[in-house]
């Protein structure tokens, strides 16, 4: 059974250990993504108590983790090669990953559709944001796959390169 959870402090040792396979994996496809000590369990921990932390389970094993927040992304604030589709409320993702071992059964898919089904009852926000590495193509693949539109490119505060990407709500 597919659910999304609130990230307990209990959950974190499995979610490091799918984050330091998902490195390893960007490693090994040479995407420079994630390969300079970030994340961390400390942004987790930060995104738990500012209850912007979720796991993914499948039949109740944590699978996959991702941030969720409502509040605005500096980051975001300027965007080159392109434009946001809107100018309203937007909420913003980060720290995407599915375990390794349990990619390619579709669970992205069932993430964003459930994010995008929570945020609609919430009635918050416009918008889902998400940004990703040049090289990461199955993240832009999945993106595209649920609706997301590449907007242009944003500059993280250290001055790396990413691709941005909005799905209208």
């Amino acid at each position: 059974m597919f659910e999304i959870k609130r990230t307990k402090t209990q959950d974190l040792l499995v979610i490091m250990r799918i984050v330091n396979m998902t490195k390893e994996v960007f490693a090994e496809q040479g995407i420079d993504q994630w390969q300079k000590g970030y994340p961390k369990k400390g942004d987790f921990l930060q995104d738990i108590m500012m209850n912007e932390s979720y796991a993914i389970f499948e039949d109740d094993c944590v699978v996959g983790t991702f941030m969720l927040s409502v509040q605005k992304e500096p980051t975001y604030d300027t965007i080159y090669e392109g434009a946001w589709l809107q100018d309203g409320a937007y909420a913003t993702m980060h720290r995407f990953t599915i375990d390794p071992i349990s990619r390619r059964h579709g669970l992205g898919e069932k993430t964003f559709k459930e994010v995008e089904s929570m945020l609609k009852k919430k009635n918050e926000v416009s918008s889902i944001r998400v940004d990703t590495h040049e090289d990461n193509q199955p993240m832009q693949n999945l993106l595209k796959k649920v609706g997301f539109e590449y907007v242009g490119v944003i500059y993280l505060k250290n001055g790396d390169k990413r691709l941005a990407y909005e799905k209208v709500l």
